[in-house]
């Protein structure tokens, strides 16, 4: 086996020994050299180090990259003329009037009161219709009683609808019509959840609620409704005494009934078989002269009036019974 063979051996040693290589004068001679191992493992941490920085120096090119990238956003998005403008405002409405620099309070409610004064009021308005200026979501275009036409013009999405519905407060076995009636009102409202996210109330076609004056009544309201989830509220029919139905009346006379759900149906109720007055009858006023009687009488003389009376009240009650039933 040669000298340079396997991973003990040495190439280098082999290469000085056969006279390939030669040291310089005055170079240092090792007293061993390296082995084939040595040498291996010494090329693969040298190419090792050189993938990592490789590695670390790409890192730094992207990362460079995207800094200049964000650099040149941030400076194709602001302008140094606005910002002197946002900074000179904000100057204006903290500073006071009269130009100086300082500010002396003498609570914390003073603090709150300037702020409120100078900031939010004058900058957190409500918006105002009419200002040429459509402010969503709070302004938006006019439909119906909704909306501002002024700055934003009108909806051209709507549909008509007819809205018909009926009170009969009649017929109810314990209440009297007025009680149901005076309960009952009715409004025509959007389920609208985005304003109810947003803290707005929700738009419901007529301002006050519709109620209904007469115990018989039918109320036929016409309205133009955008896309939506609409619903009629109804609040107070514990009875169930308003029935109705909702209609689309964009054929013109033709009306198409739209379902609604649950169905505005009336709630039957039984009514209550009057009991007979037994007291007024002429048979019953003899029975209680018979008990009275009966009653002021002593020994075997009361008592057989009892037992008549008795059998006379039987008989009556049973002849009672088979009216009604032949009635």
């Amino acid at each position: 086996m040669g000298l340079a063979e396997g991973p003990d051996g040495s190439v280098i040693a082999e290469k000085y020994l056969t006279g390939e290589w030669a040291h310089s004068k005055g170079e240092y001679i090792p007293e061993r050299y390296p082995t084939n191992r040595e040498v291996a493992s010494s090329i693969e941490q040298q190419v090792s180090a050189s993938v990592e920085t490789y590695r670390k120096y790409r890192l730094v090119a992207w990362y460079t990259l995207f800094v200049a990238l964000y650099m040149m956003a941030l400076y194709y998005q602001a302008s140094s003329f606005k910002c002197g403008e946002v900074v000179a405002t904000l100057k204006a409405s903290f500073l006071p009037d009269d130009g100086s620099t300082t500010i002396r309070f003498s609570s914390e409610n003073e603090v709150l009161q300037y702020i409120g004064n100078k900031i939010i009021t004058p900058i957190w308005k409500d918006p105002v219709c009419g200002n040429g200026k459509c402010d969503t979501p709070w302004e938006f275009p006019a439909w119906g009683p909704f909306g501002c036409q002024a700055d934003c013009g009108l909806n051209p999405n709507v549909t008509k609808i007819i809205v018909s519905l009926t009170g009969d407060f009649s017929g109810h076995p314990s209440l009297s019509p007025s009680t149901l009636m005076n309960q009952v009102s009715w409004n025509l409202c959007l389920n609208d959840t985005v304003r109810l996210k947003r803290g707005l109330p929700q738009l419901c076609w007529f301002k006050d609620d519709q109620v209904f004056s007469e115990v018989l009544e039918t109320q036929i309201k016409q309205v133009n409704l955008i896309d939506g989830h609409w619903y009629i509220r109804l609040e107070g029919d514990l009875a169930g005494k308003v029935t109705g139905g909702v209609y689309d009346a964009t054929q013109g006379e033709d009306l198409v009934e739209i379902p609604i759900t649950p169905k505005l149906e009336p709630c039957k109720f039984k009514r209550r078989r009057t009991p007979t007055n037994f007291g007024a009858s002429p048979t019953v006023r003899r029975l209680l002269s018979e008990f009275t009687l009966a009653r002021s009488a002593a020994g075997a003389a009361g008592e057989e009036v009892l037992q008549q009376a008795m059998s006379m009240a039987a008989e009556a009650v049973r002849n009672k019974g088979q009216q009604m039933l032949h009635g």
